[in-house]
């Protein structure tokens, strides 16, 4: 895109329930608010999207949610007073549609090989990018916005729920996957083996032979 802004999404710590993940302007304000929350592995994972207020006397504002199907790819959508279904296409390389205020769009993957996500139009104009869906070893990532999302009204809220649903959906197949593996859950953003920026260190020969015991 030549004609683009970014936007910066800080995650939050992940709790019990879910996480709040924050979205800042260039200008490194805060624009948009989700909350994602989730009871278990497993069920229904929902998202709670707001505009901040802009005074300590103005509470946030809710814009929109994401709400997903429990056993399919399926994502409704709530941006304002729309309702908007999202559908998963393809298997090998998957992609999620939906019609907008503007047409049909699609998030889709980059390629096989990076995890990199990009929105087109029905001609195929890239109209946003996340660098990357992975936020394992970094709480922050970048969303590019093409001038033709901003100059559209109400485009910009379409473009940003349901790209982090799109996201959010993709960490919640990494956990069922990992829970039905019978590999030990943890947060997605604490999945480098760090502790306080530091390496945690590895047991010794003794060590492992007593925990194996």
């Amino acid at each position: 895109m030549k004609n683009k802004s970014l936007l910066h999404i800080s995650l939050g710590n992940d709790g019990h329930r879910g996480r709040r993940i924050t979205i800042l302007d260039g200008d490194k304000v805060s624009i948009y608010i989700v909350d994602s929350k989730r009871s278990a592995i497993f069920t229904r994972l929902s998202l709670n999207v707001y505009r901040p207020g802009r005074s300590p006397s103005r509470r946030d504002a809710s814009i929109g949610s994401a709400k997903y199907h429990l056993w399919t790819r399926t994502v409704d959508l709530q941006v304002g007073s729309s309702t908007i279904t999202m559908k998963a296409k393809g298997f090998v390389r998957r992609s999620m549609t939906f019609q907008s205020s503007v047409g049909r769009l699609t998030w889709q993957h980059e390629s096989l090989f990076r995890n990199g996500l990009r929105l087109v139009d029905a001609g195929g104009t890239l109209l946003a990018r996340f660098e990357s869906t992975s936020f394992s070893r970094r709480k922050t990532r970048t969303l590019e916005i093409s001038d033709a999302v901003r100059s559209a009204p109400g485009l910009l809220d379409e473009v940003v729920i349901s790209g982090i649903a799109v996201v959010e959906a993709e960490r919640r197949q990494n956990e069922n996957a990992v829970a039905a593996s019978g590999a030990p859950t943890q947060p997605l953003s604490n999945i480098a083996i760090l502790a306080n920026g530091k390496s945690l260190p590895r047991l010794s020969r003794e060590q492992n032979q007593i925990k194996t015991r």
